[in-house]
């Protein structure tokens, strides 16, 4: 059958192009992943079949299996390392679950789940190596303050940042510097991501907020504080991210972000919305 035959001479042809193809998509992803993670991201090449894996917090690890056809043509299968005591195995069923629900053939899932991992349980600090919880901040973490700015007077600076887009995904690498730079200058909280996008943000001392819009700005991706203020640390709850956390996906600069999430988050720093109207910005 000459039909059959030139069907098969075609698929014998396509298919190197294709696993050409996606192994240049898993280059490009795991460049993403180690601007991304840094130390974080513990192993992973483009070659297959190989294993990726992603630091979620201490003694908890993401691990994906991806094959050759990985991502256009197949999904990767992931796992989640941890001993007992520091993730139980019914919670760990319960986020493979989540992850599974959140897979899109076709698509990069990397950051997304590492990043809704880190959402879920990366702040779980409290549990020791021994298993054994530190009690004085079981349920009452404490943000870290720093003898010589603003520990005498426990004051922060909580603020609002509103960037053009943000967007996820491994082609998206100035968002991955942003988003980074905020850990350096100890720059915490919640951010949205589309088109716009917009962070509920804490830090220390107004320089560590200006260092990071710095950093930002020199990544690509320049932000405007929209509202800022002044106020006691005591106004954060207990669960306040210890790290600017992903709480939303976007890809697209069309998808919008989710405005009754936003206005949750701000809601928690009783910060009303419309945002009111406040001083302008400056370290002088």
């Amino acid at each position: 059958n000459m039909i059959a035959i030139a069907a098969a001479a075609i698929g014998s042809t396509l298919m190197p192009m294709a696993d050409d193809e996606n192994k240049e998509r898993r280059a490009e992803e795991l460049d993403a992943l180690r601007s991304f993670y840094e130390d974080d991201l513990l192993s992973g090449d483009e070659s297959s079949p190989s294993t990726w894996r992603i630091r979620i917090r201490e003694n908890v690890t993401l691990e994906m299996l991806v094959s050759g056809k990985y991502p256009a043509d197949d999904s990767p299968i992931p796992k989640l390392k941890a001993p007992g005591w520091a993730l139980d195995e019914g919670r760990k069923v319960d986020l493979l679950k989540e992850l599974d629900e959140m897979l899109i053939p076709g698509t990069e899932m990397a950051i997304v789940w590492a990043e809704h991992l880190r959402a879920e349980i990366g702040d779980d600090d409290n549990v020791e190596e021994d298993g054994v919880g530190n009690d004085s901040n079981y349920g009452n973490q404490q943000l870290p303050t720093r003898t010589g700015k603003a520990q005498a007077q426990k004051m922060i600076i909580v603020a609002v940042v509103e960037f053009h887009h943000m967007l996820i995904g491994p082609s998206h690498k100035k968002e991955a510097q942003a988003l980074s730079a905020a850990s350096s200058h100890d720059v915490v909280g919640q951010i949205f991501m589309g088109g716009p996008s917009f962070a509920v943000v804490k830090s220390m001392v107004k320089d560590d907020l200006a260092n990071w819009l710095q950093d930002c700005k020199k990544a690509g991706k320049a932000g405007t504080i929209i509202f800022w203020e002044e106020t006691a640390q005591g106004i954060l709850p207990s669960n306040w991210p210890t790290k600017l956390k992903v709480v939303q996906y976007a890809r697209g600069k069309g998808e919008k972000p989710d405005l009754d999430s936003y206005k949750e988050a701000l809601k928690k720093v009783d910060i009303p919305l419309p945002l009111p109207p406040c001083s302008d910005f400056t370290t002088a």
